[in-house]
């Protein structure tokens, strides 16, 4: 099954390899594990910031409370990912055992003192597990040298040349505006759709979709404890940011802000680096060569100068726009779907051969025995049953969190 995750044991992995800039590690198993794969790594260990949390032993209660509440958040929004956009987003917690046997090897591989040992062994971080996606890029076009890439920026610019991948785009986007994920596109503002993260806009070189949306969680921003009500984590916070999900208007105004923003970003970056020498010398050229589809789906190059960049990618605007509100309606289904499922799974059906209930009417035909009144036998004493919808009955407890059952009544998602 696409994007099962292994269960990491005590010499459950072969090697590690982690970033130093972002708690992020390319884990591979060890052989003989059902994990292992051909792949050159097999499963993914990211770190999420648990907000308002020490995410260390000895934390308090409160602390306790949030990361329970972060771990909720996490999980749900991979949900809603996966059933959305693509079915290889599957983020898992990692258990406290999981994590010690991530961090014995990290110990016996990095340095201490080392950005990935202080990735792993201090830093307050929810432990995530996720499976490794061969050929992803993202639309980074500056290395880390800080220098521009023009092959980086060739990339970036030819995937995002299709309609397609700005109808996914938007789908993501959707997902992203329920969690209040602001690490893609900004979600929380008057003017919303502006790019944020040049390395959360991932590409797929191969697979159902052309882009993926790994990252569902936002740890510095309380909204995105999407388990939780808004007013209780943040008494200032209000739902409006959700509107571009139901009003057509908010979803084509944050796609003309969204394409022309990544327009702006991309020819702000290349500007910048134009004094920039290559690997021989040379000055960065002000045009490149990207292949895209041309009349009847033909490859064909194309020459993009500097200048056109800015507006380069508004055309794709409406596209953006319509994968947001069928992101929406997706998204929509599924969690009525859950809530469904869930409601239908507490009603207990009735068990055949039982005698009727204190307080029914007898069977037709039936003889009335000392004590019936009117036909019916009156309830015991302190049974307090009646006739019709019972009084101040609380209702059967759904397990999907409070927070996104908030969300989805301001939205007018809630099952009739």
């Amino acid at each position: 099954m696409a994007g099962t995750l292994p269960i990491i044991v005590n010499n459950s992995i072969a090697e590690i390899s982690g970033l130093t800039k972002r708690p992020v590690f390319f884990v591979k198993m060890a052989l003989g594990n059902p994990g292992r794969t051909t792949k050159r790594w097999d499963v993914v260990f990211k770190g999420e910031y648990a907000s308002a949390a020490t995410a260390t032993p000895g934390g308090g209660v409160q602390d306790a409370q949030r990361l329970r509440q972060t771990e909720n958040s996490i999980h749900w929004g991979s949900k809603l990912m996966k059933n959305v956009n693509n079915e290889l987003v599957n983020t898992k917690i990692m258990t406290p055992g999981e994590v010690v046997v991530f961090r014995a090897k990290v110990q016996t591989t990095f340095a201490a003192g080392t950005p990935q040992y202080n990735n792993a062994m201090t830093a307050p971080y929810v432990w995530t597990k996720i499976p490794f996606v061969e050929g992803l890029t993202d639309a980074e076009a500056v290395d880390s040298g800080d220098r521009l890439n023009l092959t980086m920026m060739q990339n970036a610019v030819m995937r995002l040349m299709h309609h397609s991948a700005w109808r996914e785009l938007g789908r993501i986007v959707a997902v992203d505006i329920f969690t209040a994920n602001n690490d893609r596109f900004e979600i929380q503002s008057d003017n919303p759709g502006k790019w944020i993260n040049k390395g959360n806009l991932l590409f797929l070189n191969k697979g159902d979709t052309k882009v993926i949306g790994l990252d569902t969680f936002e740890g510095s921003n309380a909204a995105s404890l999407i388990s939780e009500q808004l007013t209780r984590v943040d008494p200032g916070l209000e739902y409006s940011y959700l509107l571009p999900l139901i009003d057509k208007n908010k979803q084509s105004a944050f796609g003309r802000k969204a394409t022309a923003s990544v327009g702006t970003k991309l020819h702000q970056e290349w500007q910048e680096h134009l004094t920039d020498k290559d690997a021989a010398g040379r000055t960065l050229p002000t045009q490149i060569q990207v292949m895209v589809k041309g009349f009847l789906g033909r490859e064909e190059s194309k020459t993009i100068s500097i200048d056109q960049v800015p507006g380069l990618f508004l055309a794709y605007s409406g596209d953006m726009a319509e994968g947001i509100k069928t992101g929406a309606e997706d998204m929509k289904k599924y969690l009525q779907g859950k809530y469904k499922q869930y409601a239908a799974s507490m009603v207990a059906p009735a068990r055949p051969g039982l005698p009727p209930r204190p307080g029914l009417p007898p069977r037709p035909g039936g003889i009335p025995l000392p004590g019936m009144a009117g036909g019916v036998f009156p309830p015991p004493p302190g049974h307090g049953f009646q006739h019709g919808p019972p009084p101040n009955r609380p209702a059967p407890h759904i397990p999907i969190p409070r927070g996104i059952l908030e969300r989805m009544q301001f939205l007018g998602w809630m099952p009739k």
